[in-house]
């Protein structure tokens, strides 16, 4: 079986005009690739999620730990949302560490995460 991975800018996940139709293609490109023996491991970006809430939480004197966790945070906002459009083929909640995404790459063609 042949692996790739795939890093999603946040910014391809951003609320906007088309975001459905760009996710449902993005999906049916990925699921057609595995009928080749294909796996695919996807990390997403914050995109815009991140980059309001973190300049929100500037403006209010947070710490860059917060920050930064709030960044990471919205990576797996993203990748919620993308692993919710593969269903059964993916895993439910976004790895969060590359143990987890080892283990879910024995479970699922297509494992999802962020962080």
């Amino acid at each position: 079986m042949s692996r790739y991975v795939i890093s999603l800018g946040g910014s391809l996940l951003s609320p906007r005009e088309g975001l459905l139709e760009y996710l449902e293609k993005f999906r049916d490109l990925l699921l057609n690739e595995l009928e080749e023996e294909r796996q695919f491991f996807i990390v997403t970006g914050g995109g815009e999620l991140a980059r309001k809430y973190m300049d929100f939480s500037r403006r209010a004197g947070a710490s860059q730990y917060h920050l930064d966790l709030i960044g990471i945070e919205a990576t797996r906002m993203n990748a919620l949302l993308l692993s919710s459009y593969f269903g059964e083929f993916s895993n439910g909640e976004p790895f969060r560490t590359v143990e987890e995404a080892a283990l879910y790459g024995e479970l699922y063609p297509v494992v999802v995460g962020g962080g």
